[in-house]
């Protein structure tokens, strides 16, 4: 559900395979996974089984991801192999981007754009929209 293109060759990913592809082998949600042949292949960097990442955002050295699964934003300094957890968005975001290293904005299946200065510690709304 999550992809960013992070250089030459190289993505990040996350997300669950369909209903249809479950694997009783594994845990349904993939965590971070990263190739660095344009997708020939993949690597588990972390949160193999419990993170489900619907948005991936590179700022500088911060890593930011989305957890569909919990709504918490999530922050890793060295590429995704640690994390750690900076706030939660009130419902489940529909778009997620960083701004710059610290500003984040989220726009919620409802419209309204949360707008963080913090780097997703805290959350203001910065539109809503008209009824």
């Amino acid at each position: 559900m999550g992809f960013t293109i992070t250089g030459p060759n190289s993505f990040l990913a996350s997300g669950h395979p369909s209903a249809e592809n479950v694997s009783p082998d594994r845990p349904p949600h993939l965590g971070l996974i990263r190739s660095t042949d344009a997708g020939t292949t993949w690597k588990t960097i972390s949160q193999d089984g419990t993170a489900d990442f619907h948005s991936i955002q590179l700022a500088g050295e911060n890593l930011y991801a989305f957890d569909s699964q919990t709504s918490k934003v999530w922050r890793s300094v060295d590429g995704g192999a640690t994390w750690t957890a900076t706030g939660k968005l009130p419902g489940q975001a529909a778009a997620f981007t960083a701004v710059d290293r610290r500003r984040l904005l989220a726009a919620l299946d409802n419209g309204t754009v949360l707008e963080s200065k913090d780097g997703g510690r805290t959350f203001v709304t910065a539109y809503t929209p008209a009824r």
